[in-house]
């Protein structure tokens, strides 16, 4: 599935999707942001490398869930819905236009 938003990125190098995130405020109201789900992440950084923004990766630590089990990968079918909810979400961003506005000048 990443390699999907990989093309989608222009080759951008990615290994995971991210995380954390951080962005300015003016410049995700550019990004015109509309998912709600899993998705999400996809539909930013897609986006984000449409309108020419710098994305940088960084690498964090995680430490190993505590108590409970994924929702998403815990299950085929929560993952396969979650894989499915991000193929469709980076083809429709990959054919969203950046607002007029340069973003340098959001940025």
């Amino acid at each position: 599935m990443l390699t999907s938003v990989r093309v989608l990125l222009g080759g951008s190098r990615f290994c995971d999707l991210p995380s954390f995130k951080a962005i300015r405020v003016e410049v995700l109201e550019t990004l015109e942001m509309r998912e709600m789900t899993h998705g999400w992440t996809v539909e930013m950084v897609v986006k984000a490398a449409r309108a020419d923004l710098r994305i940088a990766q960084v690498s964090i630590n995680y430490r190993p869930r505590l108590a409970g089990r994924s929702k998403v990968s815990g299950t085929v079918r929560g993952s396969l819905r979650a894989a499915w909810t991000m193929v469709t979400c980076a083809a429709r961003c990959a054919r969203w236009t950046p607002p007029s506005v340069p973003m340098a000048e959001a940025a």
